[in-house]
């Protein structure tokens, strides 16, 4: 059986991508904190990508930062 093959392309930065792989994304915002209105608009939009974009597997937003595994 054939691996999957590590594909790599760059636009602002660059993006790696393996098919069947799991991926721990975390950012946060640039100053202050999300109030719990913004940080269910977070969640609602990470939400509405699962199934089109990504497999969504977990979701946390915190205050100042968010976690995802895709």
């Amino acid at each position: 059986m054939d691996e999957p093959q590590l594909k790599k392309r760059r636009r602002n930065l660059p993006h790696w991508t393996l098919d069947g792989s799991m991926y721990f994304v975390t950012f946060r915002v640039a100053n202050g904190t999300l109030s719990n209105d913004e940080r269910q608009l977070v969640l609602d939009h990470l939400k509405s990508g699962d199934g089109k974009f990504y497999t969504l597997a977990a979701a946390v937003v915190m205050p100042d930062h968010v976690h995802v595994l895709l």
